[in-house]
Formats: C-alpha cells, structure tokens, sequence
C-alpha cells in the first residue's frame, strides 16, 4: 500500500471520527434540551409510581388512632383507605400534631395531601380544597366545677390554651376586638386530645376544639364541659391538596361524590353511640374500670380468646347487662354478669348463673352463636351490631326487621336501616307482619348504643394505658381520677 492510499484512508476515518463526535454532542444536547423543558410529572403520577399516597393526618378520635401494635382506626382513616384503595395504591401515614404542620408538610411537598381541616378564606389562597364532606362547629371546652362560662365576656378571665391552628386563631382574634381581654397562647407540643387530657386533669383552664372531637373525647374525660355557647356557626371541612393541582383533587372529589351513603354511614358508626351523654352514669363506669373490671379481667379475656371475640366488646356487653355485678338480677328473672335467662343457661350448660367464670364463659358462647347464626352476607362492621341486637331481644325479632326492610325496598344488612324500623315492632300493624311479632325494638337500638360508648371508652382507656397519646414528661400523671 502506498504512501498517498495509507494518507486517504486516515483522512477518512478521521472524518468518520468527527462525524460520530458531532453526532453525540448533538444527541446530548438535545438530550439535555429535551429534559429541561419536558412537562414534569403530575401529582398522581408520582402518587402511581411510587405506588402510595402520603397524607398528612392528626392523631385523634375523630382521625385515627391505635387500638394495638398493628391494628388502627378511626373515621378519617377508614375514609382514606378507601380511596388509597380508589387510586390503586397503599395509604402512608404521616402524623402531625395540628393543622398549621400538615399544610407545612403538603407545601414542602412531604405529603400528597392532608386529612380534613377547615375551609377557610386564608388557606384558599395557598391550597386546593376537596369538596367538603364534614361540618362542624367551634367549641369552647371547661372543666366540670372549675368555671362558669354563659357569655362571650367569661372569657375575659380565663387564659386560653390551643394548637396551632390559624382557623381557632382567626376566631380568637375576632372575639378580641369585642373582648380586648381575651387571652390565648399556643401549645406547640401537644395535640388537641392532649389538651383536652391536660383540661380534666386541672392543668390548664380552657381551650377551643370542633364539635366531633369532643362529642367523642366527653365520654373519655367525663370532667370535660362544653360552654353553653357555640364559638361559631357551622363550618365545612375538606381534604387539602397542592395549589397546582387539579387531577387528584377531581378524583378525591369523584370518590367523595360517589360515596356519600358510606361515607355518612361510617360517621354514624364511630359517633352515633356518642349522642347521649349522661355525666353520672359515664363517670361511674370509669370509676368501675379501675375497681370491678379487674376482678374478671382474665375470665373476659380467655372467653373473647376462645370465642373470637373482642374480649373488651365481651366487657362492655355485661357492662350494660349488670355493671359487672356477678349477683345482678332483674324483675324478670335475669341474673348473672351477663344477664343469662334461665333457658338460655340450661341451653348453654351453665348451672350458675351468678359464677362470674361460668356467666361470662355462657354469655360469649352464646354471643359467638349468634353471630354465626346471620349470613355469610352480613360482612363487619355491620354484623356485630346485629349480633348485640340479637342478644337482647333474640335472633327472631332482629331477622324479621331485616325481612320487612327488604319488603319495603331498603338494604336489611344496615344497620343504620334497621335500627329505624326495630321501634315499630311495637306497633300492631309492623308486628303482625313478621314471624315473632311484638318485642321492644327501640330498647334493642338503645341498648346496642350504649354497648358501643362502653367498649370504645375502654378501648380508649387501655389504648391510653398502653401507648398514651399525652407528652411524655406527663406520662406520672394517673389517667383517671
């Protein structure tokens, strides 16, 4: 090969060279151009890459809250579940301890969006609201015997403690130009159930929370008063998303929409039982939890272990049926910590009714019996509350109403149905239609009410025991008087 052929071919791999050279930098270049000015990725793709959806959540009864290492509850909790559920995607917790922190989160873009809070004109201009699906009121909370508050002038002479929160701020601040004499400061540390804890404690005087949670937290802290006065008229709740946002909003709204009747029927669940409070009887039963319960504890626990049944549930029953007197006997010939007939005992082999071991080991068989006995159908949370209906005034009556609400065009496996339509078992007319005719229905309704607020007060009271929720440097304080 020749000199000038060896030149010429090193010329054309040079320009062979150049050629792959300018082809990567422009490869790169409009790479690089391309990923600049490339749209990012919506809030729900990154919620469906990531295959979760991260909500900023308060603890409280109204939210959610632990009943034990793995298990947790509560209304909101259950609502976004459902729709994690919706988007296809797991739920991720992240607690804060008001609502000033979980929009701190959703802005730092920590969280996709936060539980409900309140609407109002100040957020709006930073965040998007779902459509609301709660109202609630403002409420001013007291100790029992510590204070007197009738008017808006009381407040002048009680301090004032709250979390973060800027809508019971703005509240407070429209009050002081009226009452320059109102006091408040901010307690950044606790949450709104520890405030109320702190209140029925006597560590401090007052505080602001909304409607829901002291319809529930009454009956946990029966020293808590709520002022004759409402601090505002009622006001819508949402869940809060990124300003920019518009896809997981419209779907948070479709969901909401779509799921009205559930989402009433899960409010009624975990509030209705709180509709009557009665101070003297809620504040002897916590007076029992520390000097009866202790007594059967171990029977209630192996009997809800060997029946598959909540042994606190078990507790709460014979609660209602004797106030844990294992010598309890009614006009009509009941005896017993659960209240066993003496056919339903002879059926179940209890030869003693006022044993505490054998009255409580009949009594959850018994119940356990029952709830096996409705359809495969009925599917929890329903079927419990049918079961406890059933235990006062028998399986017959309770399968009648179902029967009559599904002649009447109504879903029988409600229990938010049923219990409207068992009072008319009194009624001659309803009655002779069904099977087994008159019975006192509307006790049956009460009865399971009463049996709900038990248990969840226990509950709570262990919960508190447990894994209190309250700041560590008060965890020496006793929980209950």
């Amino acid at each position: 090969m020749s000199i000038t052929s060896i030149f010429m071919y090193l010329c054309r791999v040079k320009r062979i060279l150049f050629l792959f050279l300018f082809l990567f930098i422009f490869s790169y270049s409009t790479y690089s151009f391309i990923q600049q000015h490339a749209t990012p990725p919506t809030l729900i793709e990154q919620i469906q890459h990531i295959g979760e959806l991260r909500v900023a959540i308060m603890p409280s009864y109204s939210s959610y809250y632990t009943l034990h290492s793995s298990l947790m509850a509560g209304m909101e909790y259950e609502i976004l579940q459902a729709f994690a559920k919706h988007l296809q995607v797991r739920l991720e917790l992240v607690v804060k301890h008001n609502p000033e922190a979980m929009l701190t989160a959703l802005h730092n873009q920590q969280v996709h969006m936060t539980t409900a809070i309140a609407i109002t004109a100040k957020r709006q201009q930073s965040v998007n609201f779902s459509q609301p699906y709660q109202y609630r009121k403002l409420q001013l909370i007291y100790r029992s015997n510590e204070n007197n508050i009738k008017t808006l002038q009381d407040l002048r002479y009680i301090p004032l403690e709250i979390v973060p929160n800027s809508h019971y701020q703005e509240r407070l601040q429209q009050l002081k130009k009226t009452y320059p004499e109102i006091k408040w400061t901010m307690n950044t540390t606790a949450t709104e159930d520890d405030i109320l804890y702190l209140i029925s404690e006597k560590l401090i005087d007052a505080s602001i929370t909304h409607s829901d949670e002291i319809k529930a937290l009454q009956f946990f802290y029966p020293e808590l008063r709520i002022a004759a006065l409402d601090l505002s008229e009622k006001y819508p709740v949402a869940w809060a998303f990124p300003q920019q946002d518009k896809q997981l909003v419209a779907l948070a709204n479709t969901f909401l929409q779509q799921n009205k009747t559930v989402l009433q029927q899960t409010y009624q669940r975990y509030f209705d039982h709180f509709s009557h409070f009665d101070y003297v009887k809620v504040r002897l039963y916590h007076r029992h939890i520390i000097t009866r319960l202790p007594t059967y504890l171990s029977y209630f626990k192996k009997a809800g272990n060997d029946n598959n049944i909540d042994w606190a549930l078990i507790a709460a029953l014979s609660y209602q049926e004797s106030h844990w007197n294992p010598k309890a006997t009614s006009p009509t010939g009941v005896q017993g910590l659960m209240m066993l007939t003496q056919d339903t005992a002879k059926y179940l082999g209890v030869p003693h009714r006022t044993d505490p071991f054998e009255s409580i080991f009949g009594g959850a068989y018994y119940l356990h019996k029952l709830y096996q006995r409705f359809p495969d159908t009925l599917k929890e949370p329903q079927r419990i509350l049918f079961t406890l209906a059933a235990y006062n005034i028998g399986y017959g009556h309770i399968r009648d109403v179902m029967k009559m609400a599904e002649k009447k065009g109504l879903n029988g496996f409600q229990w938010v149905i049923v219990k409207k339509l068992l009072p008319q078992l009194r009624n001659p007319q309803f009655h002779k239609q069904t099977r087994y005719g008159y019975a006192r229905g509307d006790e049956a309704v009460t009865y399971v009410r009463h049996i709900m607020s038990y248990y969840a007060i226990l509950r709570w009271y262990l919960l508190q025991q447990s894994t209190p929720s309250i700041p560590k440097y008060l965890l020496s304080i006793p929980l209950m008087p």
